[in-house]
């Protein structure tokens, strides 16, 4: 009897410390659960706090053109679009991120004043600014201005040159992001060696004529590498306006601009405008003015003047091509594209200089970056 009441006892002190391990386990348990859930629920409120961009932001008015810059999400929607209080007629939906155009045209015919009060509901935030039209360097204008000079939505704009900020292009293209101008101010610019382009931004001589921005080459082979391949934006357009290139040096492979695109085509534009392309007349050898190396960019070529004989207009690398938008471009080469596998959509190229090239361009309304004229 004794053994058997002994064993009953040590029975119900087992029971005992299970239940106590067990409560123990179940409070453990629970304070790390807690803990990991607390935790997890603590950093995505830090996370969700981060992800409101205040660099998303209404940029400028030009003409009917308003232009917003979106970094809050891909396919943003905008709910509705105030100007003074007028309510206008515009939803939109799937707005990429970037910069994006929107055409206010039914919107601004009644604007009057100087002042451009625009609000921009989207489906996560309420955008507001003042736009005023008399106080900015580019007229910021509404429909009914006439003679609007053209501009491109650029983020800074760097300026190189005698008494510049910086006072050499490379210089300037190492301080520049994505999105950014740097305008070349009047004077010869030398560039010693080949530089290769992996941002995506848009050069400018500062005047608009292009005998006022001289660029020397003494680069044994290209004088720029653009590796649109490397740029981290989806969409790229990268360009050069307004200056004239000479080839002070001769090689094997001896150009201007060699090109690499991206792999989808669509996301790679090209544009040379307004430019004067030359040799030494001690030169020696081929000429490349334009080559495409690799994945296929779109290019747009508006108002050139090859003055040295190019072995071809636009080159492709071992059978590489590209799509092509010439319009009025001087070139005294018979050999307009090499090879012939291009997709050109439009070729306005002559051999007299005086119906085609920088003769044609209207210098008066040339392009330049939102925020900066001559």
């Amino acid at each position: 009897m004794i053994q058997k009441q002994h064993k009953k006892a040590i029975t119900a002190v087992v029971v005992t410390a299970l239940l106590i391990v067990v409560a123990v386990a179940t409070v453990i348990g629970f304070q790390s659960w807690f803990g990991s859930f607390s935790s997890k629920t603590f950093v995505n409120v830090e996370q969700n706090s981060d992800q409101t961009d205040s660099s998303s932001q209404i940029e400028t008015l030009v003409g009917d053109e308003l232009y917003f810059k979106n970094n809050l999400e891909e396919n943003l929607s905008i709910k509705e679009i105030k100007v003074n209080g007028k309510v206008c007629n515009i939803s939109i939906t799937n707005i990429s991120l970037g910069m994006e155009s929107i055409s206010l045209q039914n919107c601004t015919d009644n604007l009057t004043t100087n002042i451009a009060d625009v609000v921009i509901m989207t489906d996560k935030q309420i955008f507001n600014k003042k736009i005023f039209l008399k106080d900015v360097d580019v007229v910021e204008a509404v429909a009914g201005v006439t003679d609007l000079p053209n501009c491109i939505p650029v983020n800074n704009i760097l300026h190189v040159g005698a008494g510049q900020t910086y006072s050499n292009f490379s210089e300037a293209y190492i301080a520049s992001n994505d999105g950014d101008a740097v305008v070349i101010h009047s004077g010869i610019h030398n560039i010693s060696s080949l530089m290769t382009f992996d941002k995506n931004i848009k050069v400018f001589g500062s005047t608009g004529n292009p005998n006022d921005v001289i660029i020397n080459s003494y680069s044994s082979t290209y004088a720029f590498y653009i590796r649109m391949d490397l740029m981290s934006e989806l969409n790229v357009s990268p360009g050069f306006y307004h200056f004239s290139f000479i080839r002070q040096t001769s090689g094997a492979w001896s150009g201007v601009f060699l090109l690499w695109g991206k792999n989808n085509p669509d996301n790679a534009t090209m544009t040379f405008e307004n430019l004067r392309m030359n040799a030494l007349p001690s030169f020696n050898g081929d000429m490349y003015p334009i080559s495409v190396r690799d994945f296929n960019p779109k290019i747009i070529i508006n108002n050139i003047d090859y003055l040295s004989t190019p072995y071809a207009n636009v080159f492709g690398w071992s059978g590489h091509q590209a799509t092509l938008i010439v319009s009025s471009f001087y070139s005294p080469s018979s050999r307009r594209y090499y090879d012939h596998s291009f997709t050109i959509l439009k070729d306005d190229t002559c051999t007299n200089s005086a119906n085609c090239g920088t003769s044609k361009y209207n210098q008066s309304n040339a392009v330049f970056p939102c925020g900066y004229r001559p």
